[in-house]
């Protein structure tokens, strides 16, 4: 079972009346972020996507070939540092065998 649960994110300053909610995943920062009136409100928003914009989706991809990649990936980056990208940019998922989605 996967529980979620918004903390806010004191780092950054509330903007138009919303603070920045962390999504803790069974209580690992991923580095998702909610803008939110309260954690509950966020939280509301989090449910708006998987209800209605995930809905009819099906995740179906090899995880062991994901794991593996990622760890051959984690080797290489120990030789080779990226730079970071700009948080506003949106990518792609980067999973082998995802695919529909």
């Amino acid at each position: 079972m996967i529980q979620i649960v918004m903390k806010p994110d004191y780092d950054v300053k509330p903007e138009s009346g919303e603070n920045l909610y962390k999504c803790l995943f069974n209580g690992e920062d991923v580095g998702l972020r909610v803008w939110g009136k309260r954690a509950s409100h966020a939280e509301d928003k989090m449910m708006v996507i998987f209800r209605e914009q995930l809905k009819g989706r099906t995740v179906d991809y090899d995880l062991e070939a994901y794991l593996e990649s990622k760890r051959g990936k984690e080797a290489g980056a120990e030789a080779k540092e990226e730079p970071a990208k700009p948080d506003k940019e949106v990518r792609e998922p980067e999973i082998p065998g995802l695919e529909g989605v």
